[in-house]
Order: C-alpha cells, then structure tokens, then sequence
C-alpha cells in the first residue's frame, strides 16, 4: 500500500495544510497537472509535512510531469499508477466520512487517468483504462459533490488527449473556472483551454486569449513562453523577443534553488530560439551569441553535468539516467548552426569552431 498511502495521505492533507497558500497545489481545488513545473517550496512542503519521501517522489512527480514522450519511464509511472488503484480498491472508510470517501474516489480516477496518460505518452496502441467509463465515473462523483471543483479539472484531464472527447474537456475546464474565480491556481486551467484550442480548432486568437488570462494571474514562465510564442508566429519578432527574454529571467528568479527537468528544457529553447530569430530574421549577431551562450552554458552545467546536485536530489541514483533523458529531448544542431552563423558574421573564427566541435567530444 506504499504508492496509494502515500497519494491518499497528499490529497486528504491538502485540503488542510495548504490554504495559506496560492500555488499549484492549493487546497480545496487541488489542480496538479504533469508539466506543471511545481515551485521549490511545494516540492520541499511535500517532501516533509506531508510525508511525499524521495522514493515516491521519484516517480510520482517527475515521470508524467517532465517526461512527456516515449521512454521506459513514462512505462515504469503506468505501472506504478496501475498498482496505486489496485490498492485503493481495498480501501474503505466509515460511510460519515465524506472527506475521506471524497478524495477516495478522486485518487482511484486520479490514477487511472495518469496511467491512461502514461501509456498515451508512449505512442502505444495499448488499450488503457476505458475513456468513457472514466469520464462517466467523473460525471456522477461531480453530481455528489458538485462543489469539489477538482472533479471538474480531474474530468477535462481525462478527456483531453482525444479528438472525440475535446469538446467535454473544454467545458469540463471552463466549469472549472467558473468555480475557482480568479485566483492564481486559475491559471493552469486557462493554459490548458489555450493549449485545447491550439491542438484541435487551430483557433490560435482564442488560444492566445487563454495565455494571456493564464499569465495575468500566473506569470510563470510556461504561459509567458506561449504568448511570446503567439506573438514569434504573427511575425511581431521585437516583442517576441523581449517576452520571450522575460521568460529566460522568470526561469533564471529558480536557479538558487535549481533547476528541475521542464525549467532546464524552457530555458534552453527560450534562448536558442531567441539566438535563432536574431541570426536568421533580424541580422543582430550579438544578440544571437548572448542567448546562444547562454543555451550552451546551461545545456553543460545542467545535462552534461549535474549542477547544484539537482538530479541527484531529485532522482537519487537514476539521476544519471535522468539527465540523459533530458538531453534527448533537446536537439543542439539547430542551435549549434545559428550560433557558429553568428561567430562567422562577426568574423569570430575561433569562437565559431569551438562551437563547430561541440556535442562531439
């Protein structure tokens, strides 16, 4: 019962221990997402008061919240949600305990649709747990307790990964807003209403207006990327470029406490995208080299090495393995191309080599 005890005892603590606080994991909407970045201080508050020690925390926050692909360990997070449902089916509480009862039924849907997420991330044709009948199972828990807005975001998650039940998830989210209001949680909601219409209608000005209403409550670096990403699209490279230089210094406000996975992969992109646009679109070679630099420089410190231990804090003695999953998510040849075009046009013939050489040592 070690996965499900663990799970069952964050959630029931939740709704007690974190409503002095406005985060991702607030309480009595408790919205948590994979690839949510959560913030240091949420990380270090489970990891102590409420008891989430590394040996879950190991898989249970960062398979599903920072590897989103094909990989063995989104394989190993499947298996290990699949084992935290079985055992809560053995779970049972006194009937007057709604609470309890309450985040019952949420952990045992809560981990058949992380489970259905895992398997959707490994590009399988491998049958999950049945759509329907878990967004139906959704359905009559929000109709016993219509005031537990978590049921809402918990049924727009299961419903979003799949063209026939898009329609469902975006007014699961939008019920789900009307509930939390415009407290900062709030945000996470309108990112993934903005990240819907982006994927399945294409309807990138109503995307763009759920960014923007997920930065104004929430301007964490995730939502101030995918304005700046808006804006990079419409062909606004001057103000694509100063949003996305606010993302790199949202980003860079965590590197005291370090960076996790999905930072490293922010910031990395952030500022090769930047070193890219100025290469190829605008001709400011110096502004390519500054954020082409700073790509490389965290790319170094933070993949090929370990900085601050933050891998090894995180995943103990898998950190390595960690870290080389990160580095092949990021593709350094886009990258290494701008930046040595960059050197050229400046007539900087040994910076250019070194960076010619690159990856390849």
């Amino acid at each position: 019962m070690l996965y499900a005890n663990l799970l069952l005892n964050v959630l029931y603590h939740i709704e007690i221990e974190m409503k002095i606080r406005e985060s991702c994991l607030q309480t009595g909407n408790f919205i948590y997402k994979p690839g949510i970045s959560l913030t240091k201080q949420d990380f270090h508050l489970q990891r102590g008061s409420l008891g989430l020690q590394r040996g879950f925390s190991g898989y249970y926050l960062p398979l599903l919240q920072f590897y989103r692909l094909k990989t063995g360990i989104n394989k190993e997070a499947e298996e290990i949600f699949v084992t935290a449902y079985d055992e809560y089916r053995n779970v049972r509480f006194p009937e007057n305990n709604s609470i309890a009862i309450k985040h019952l039924f949420y952990a045992k849907l809560y981990c058949r649709q992380k489970a259905n997420l895992a398997i959707f991330y490994q590009s399988e044709d491998k049958k999950g747990y049945d759509v329907d009948k878990l967004s139906e199972e959704c359905e009559d828990l929000i109709t016993y307790f219509p005031e537990f807005s978590n049921l809402y975001v918990l049924l727009g998650m299961i419903c979003e990964n799949y063209e026939y039940t898009k329609i469902k998830a975006m007014n699961a989210y939008r019920a789900a807003i009307n509930m939390i209001g415009e407290k900062s949680y709030a945000s996470h909601v309108y990112y993934w209403l903005g990240v819907l219409c982006e994927k399945y209608s294409k309807n990138l000005p109503v995307a763009e207006e759920f960014y923007q209403d997920a930065m104004r409550l929430q301007p964490k670096y995730r939502n101030i990327y995918k304005v700046s990403n808006m804006l990079f699209q419409r062909g606004e490279l001057d103000a694509a470029i100063s949003s996305f230089e606010e993302c790199i210094s949202n980003i860079e406000k965590q590197k005291n406490f370090g960076l996790d996975p999905l930072e490293i992969e922010y910031y990395y992109k952030t500022c090769a995208l930047i070193c890219m646009i100025c290469t190829r679109e605008t001709g400011d070679y110096i502004n390519a080299i500054k954020y082409g630099e700073k790509a490389r420089g965290l790319y170094n410190s933070h993949l090929e090495n370990d900085y601050k231990g933050f891998f090894k804090y995180y995943f103990g003695n898998e950190e390595k393995r960690y870290r080389d999953v990160s580095k092949g998510r990021i593709d350094i040849e886009k990258l290494k191309n701008a930046l040595y075009i960059a050197y050229v046009q400046l007539e900087m013939t040994e910076e250019a080599n070194s960076v010619s050489v690159w990856g390849t040592l």
